[in-house]
């Protein structure tokens, strides 16, 4: 089934809708950067009245300068137009004035590892006009052999661009001091001039070295005015985290002293008075282990373009809180603080890495981004990568709470507030249900990446148009995540170029896992789309919409997946050969049914097709995002429990090895490792033993053990492992178990143990509500195992000419089974084995009248089970939903007793298996949610009845023949009908039972009443 396609490429053209290819740079173990912006520059006098004025006297130097004027000069312009340049720098050559050389962007990369800055330059230009390779990685030493970068220190860490764009500052863990660089001196390209390095010890005010390691440093902003020139020093203030310090400092760039900061003690983070001094251990020089305390490791400090306000958040690797630090507009120096707490139910949440957004005006759908006058009003993210592998998300503004990204979509769509759908605040009463099966609040990646990085960009369109929705085309403002297996991820932050709200008349246009902010970006095309196509069916010129019914979504020219969710195929009724005849498998359950009437064909449909209506698909597919990938689902009556195989690890594995003991309480299955509530086992399961396979030798016994096969068993390919010296003398002692299909109930369930109980062997075709006890019942059991015997065969009922079963059947209660309505099954009866099916064995005979049972398991001697025993668990007469990817998910869990119990506290939508007869849905639950007026929710599954429609042949009147001018009609039946909900999908699957034909397959006319037909591993999949 197709679901999602959350990965897309990071390198987009901002507002465009097609992706450029990356350039491939050659960088040893990166892990920070920072840009500079060099190049020809007009100095401006200091004296100057007017500093945005040039004059074709003043003089022109190569500069590093702040990166506002590549900024400026990066900007998109008309082919009319002359290129913008920054005020003070234009071009005066007509007025005399010397020219002035472009200026380049650079980067300056932090390579941790050899400790040296990579650097790379690319040309000023819009965006829109980089077409790949447009990055060149430069050489710091031509006259070295190699491509060499710039030794810069011990293990540096982060790296930053001071307040005038002159010098980058690298702090070094190694060394525990900073670096600075001398940007002009890097990129002048002139090897007569030495690069200029130089260490900067970092001391409190008192002049004592703070020689703590650090972890993260940010700089303050950059001035915007351009013409100066750079002095001597660095500028302006650094923020470096020291975590065995428990502090961030702020220090003067110029000569390293520290000037105040954020110091976090027992009671909470504080600010540092003027002049106060703090002392760490030294971790460099001194060997002194680090105290205890908040460790902060990561910062990020943004200048709002807007409202020029600026902010710094703090992380810390120990701690659930973002600290935020209010900073003065004018010399960035600390003023107050405040914290946000993050959901801890752990209680060991920490902070690894955390950005900051601009000031952000809530919502918008046209194309444009307009923070003044959004609707949702303002608002300041920070994203903080946290401990447990997930992206927490809180506003730092107003709300200051954390905010829920994952709310249940199924509930958003209730929402018509785009400020209340900015922040959903976690724990508040009015916010939604979570996902199921999320570890917390935070944005979760999907496969196995996990965040190490995020940043967040503002995307703004290149010209402007109205709302497309594109999934390629990014306008707003957007958080890039970078992940452990290299891939990147994107995250709606605020997406102005989607609809903010969900639409009732276009559900699939407006997605709620898509539209809401912070959610993981789709990379499907044309989510909205539908099976339509613009076609002038009347002939009058005027094109219209009109439906097909003969595709199964969109795909491009190169054959990408487009449009919205939908099985990839239709749906498969799979059936093992020979257990069911091909023309009759209609009469097993599946999934609901609709009409399309399209110019290319009329047909019926799934409920799962690109073709269904717009709104079933909705209703269907509810939360793309919590099925994580696309998955093929298979819902398998009486399937396995668990799906590993060699080469894959989803949900444990499908066969597995433990001990069997048995005393005076009966069989006991016993695993050390627990496994088994994990695995989801409840009472009245299957567990069907596998033995091993005698053609691969002793291979899958024990050292001194050996594959043994009873000469009397009928069964192929399934031995037992037996002492090697036992084997022969236990033949006798284990005949019966050696020689039975060895499949059992399970009673108790523990962890560690399950209780294994004899199993009759009982008709599949026993009515659902089972068979009343002393009632005729011995002959509806023998009538339904008639019946039984003609499913395997291609005959119409009136030409059948099936022998009847030869069997003994009873209707007999079962107490070692999950009860009945009416109290019996139909159980195969016996006076010897040779009275019963192939694989199991007479138990309980009389020597004569038929009172005995068949039995499919029966207790064994020790001596027969002392091998390690290979089984596989098995739901019970139930449909399993395994997804191939996701795997049977279940609520059950150990309780203090190590018992196997449901989870009253997991989601409903926590579900795995489907019986034929669930309790009834209420008519007063919502349909989408299954929620109930009192905020509890109906059964999952439930039973109910819903219109499908059939696909009926029409015979001749009077015989099975097909009516050669109308073979069939599509017909709509109200049938029978179970409701499914796990956290992804909304299914309704028709005709658990079946009532029989009368004279014709599928005529439905048979009186049979409540027979189910499902048949073990019968499986329906998409």
């Amino acid at each position: 089934m197709k679901t999602l396609a959350l990965l897309i490429p990071v390198v987009l053209a901002c507002g465009e809708t097609t992706s450029t290819p990356p350039s491939q740079l050659n960088l040893d173990r990166p892990t920070d950067m920072t840009f500079a912006c060099v190049g020809g520059m007009r100095v401006i006098p200091d004296d100057r009245t007017d500093q945005m004025m040039g004059d074709p006297a003043d003089e022109i130097t190569l500069s590093a300068m702040p990166t506002p004027a590549c900024d400026i000069r990066s900007l998109a312009f008309e082919s009319t137009d002359p290129r913008p340049v920054p005020p003070g720098q234009d071009d005066l050559t007509a007025a005399g004035g010397l020219p002035i050389a472009p200026a380049f962007w650079f980067s300056f990369i932090l390579q941790t590892g050899p400790g040296t800055v990579a650097i790379a330059q690319f040309q000023t230009k819009p965006a829109t006009a980089f077409a790949g390779a447009d990055v060149s990685v430069l050489d710091a030493d031509p006259l070295t052999p190699g491509k060499n970068g710039i030794s810069i220190g011990e293990d540096p860490v982060a790296i930053a661009t001071d307040r005038a764009g002159c010098k980058i500052v690298t702090a070094n863990a190694g060394s525990c001091d900073l670096s600075v660089l001398d940007i002009t001196s890097a990129v002048d390209f002139d090897p007569s001039t030495p690069i200029d390095v130089n260490r900067l010890a970092v001391t409190n005010p008192n002049g004592t070295a703070i020689r703590a390691r650090p972890a993260a440093m940010v700089a303050e902003p950059q001035i915007d005015v351009i013409g100066k020139r750079c002095s001597a020093t660095a500028t302006g203030l650094l923020y470096v985290a020291y975590p065995s310090c428990h502090l961030v400092a702020a220090i003067n760039s110029a000569d390293g002293t520290m000037v105040g900061g954020v110091l976090y003690e027992a009671a909470g983070p504080r600010l540092l008075a003027a002049g106060e001094s703090v002392s760490c251990v030294d971790e460099c020089s001194g060997g002194a282990a680090p105290t205890a305390g908040i460790r902060p490791v990561t910062i990020d400090l943004e200048k709002d373009p807007r409202t020029l306000e600026r902010r710094m958040v703090i992380g810390a690797d120990n701690s659930a809180s973002i600290t935020i630090v209010e900073l003065s507009e004018i010399d960035t120096f600390p003023e107050s603080l405040a914290q946000v707490a993050l959901e801890n139910a752990t209680g060991d949440l920490g902070i690894t890495h955390v950005a900051l957004s601009p000031q952000i005006g809530m919502g918008g759908e046209t194309g444009t981004v307009n923070d003044e006058t959004a609707q949702g009003g303002q608002f300041q993210f920070v994203y903080a990568i946290a401990t447990d592998d997930t992206i927490r998300v809180a506003d730092v503004l107003a709300l200051r709470k954390e905010c829920d990204t994952q709310v249940d979509p199924r509930y958003t769509r209730e929402i018509t507030s785009v400020r209340d759908l900015s922040c959903l605040p976690v724990g508040d009463p009015l916010t939604p249900p979570r996902r199921a099966y999320v570890r917390g609040p935070g944005i979760e990646l999907i496969g196995d990446a996990i965040p190490m990085s995020v940043d967040i960009i503002k995307s703004v369109p290149v010209e402007t148009g109205t709302f497309q929705g594109e999934a390629t085309t990014l306008i707003g403002y957007f958080a890039i995540i970078g992940a452990s297996n290299g891939g990147v991820f994107i995250a709606n932050v605020d997406d102005d170029n989607r609809r903010d709200l969900f639409s009732e008349t276009r559900p699939l246009l407006t997605p709620m896992p898509l539209q809401v902010a912070h959610q993981l970006r789709d990379g499907v095309e044309d989510r909205g789309a539908l099976a339509e196509v613009e076609l002038d069916p009347d002939g009058d010129g005027v094109p219209e919409l009109v439906p097909l019914c003969d595709i199964n979504g969109t795909e491009d020219v190169t054959g990408t997946i487009q449009g919205g969710p939908r099985a990839a195929v239709p749906p498969a009724r799979n059936i093992p050969v020979g257990t069911y005849a091909p023309e009759k498998v209609f009469q097993l359950p599946g999934f609901r049914q609709f009409q399309c009437v399209g110019v290319d064909s009329t047909r019926a449909v799934s409920e799962l097709a690109f073709t269904a209506p717009e709104e079933i698909r909705d209703f269907v597919f509810p939360d793309l995002a919590a099925l994580r990938t696309e998955d093929t689902w298979s819902l398998v009556w009486e399937g396995s429990l668990s799906q590993d195989r060699l080469d894959t690890s989803v949900d444990g594995p499908a066969i597995r090895e433990s001990e069997l003991r048995i005393d005076g309480s009966g069989l006991h299955l016993i695993d050390s490792s627990k496994p088994f509530c994990n695995a989801g086992v409840e009472r009245f399961d299957l567990m069907q033993m596998r033995g091993c396979a005698p053609q691969f030798g002793d291979l899958d016994c024990p050292t001194g053990f050996r594959c043994f096969v009873h000469p009397n068993s009928q069964l192929q390919g399934i031995g037992a492992c037996l002492l090697d010296d036992e084997a022969d003398r236990l033949a006798d002692a284990c005949k019966d178990f050696l020689t039975s299909v060895r499949r059992y109930t399970v009673g108790a369930t523990e962890a560690g143990e399950l209780q294994l109980l004899p199993r009759r062997h009982t008709l599949r075709t026993t009515p659902i509500e089972g068979c009343a006890i002393g009632q005729p019942g011995t002959d509806l059991c023998t009538s339904l195992a008639d019946y039984a015997l003609t499913q395997s065969v291609s005959q119409h009922p009136m030409f059948d000419t099936t022998a009847p079963d030869t069997h003994t059947w009873s209707c007999e209660t079962d107490p070692l089974r999950r009860p009945t309505t009416l109290g019996g099954r139909c159980q195969m009866k016996c006076d010897v084995t040779a009275d019963c099916l192939t694989g199991t064995i007479c138990q309980g005979a009389t020597g004569s009248g038929k009172a005995g049972f068949c039995m499919e398991g029966v207790l064994p001697p020790q001596s027969c089970i002392n091998a390690p025993q290979r089984y596989e668990l098995r739901v019970a007469e139930a449909f399993a939903v395994i997804g191939q990817r996701t795997g049977f998910e279940h609520p059950i869990i150990a309780d203090a007793n190590g018992t196997c119990v449901r989870d009253a506290t997991k989601s409903p939508l926590i579900a795995g298996r489907i019986p034929l007869t669930p309790p009834a849905c209420d008519p007063t639950a919502d349909p989408l949610t299954g929620r109930l007026p009192d905020g509890t929710f109906e059964p999952n599954p439930c039973s109910l009845t819903t219109e499908t429609v059939d696909v009926v042949p029409q015979y001749l009147a009077g015989t099975c023949d097909l009516n050669p001018d109308e073979q069939t009609r599509l017909v709509p039946r109200e049938a029978s009908a179970i409701r499914f909900r796990n956290r992804g999908l909304n299914l309704t699957i028709v005709d658990p039972t079946y009532p029989g034909d009368a004279a014709c397959v599928l005529d439905r006319g048979g009186n049979l009443g409540n027979i189910p037909h499902v048949f073990t591993n019968y499986q329906l999949s998409f």
